[in-house]
């Protein structure tokens, strides 16, 4: 922690709650409707120190540069 949590609708229509990633978590981190893309990071590490692979989910963030 501190870490975000959320549901993500997908284009297929189903509703995820899952882990979020690549923004800070505070209050104004993420606006409901916003754009995300799925992604395959490390959820933890095992007792032995080896990392747990899972799915979540991060903002899709673009520059109008």
């Amino acid at each position: 922690p501190p870490y975000i949590i959320g549901y993500v609708r997908t284009k297929e229509g189903v509703l995820v709650f899952t882990p979020i990633t690549g923004c800070e978590a505070s209050d104004d981190a993420l606006q409901i409707g916003e754009e995300m893309e799925l992604v395959i990071e490390k959820i933890k590490e095992d007792e032995k120190g080896k990392p747990l692979i899972g799915w979540k989910y991060k903002p899709v963030r673009r520059n109008d540069s």
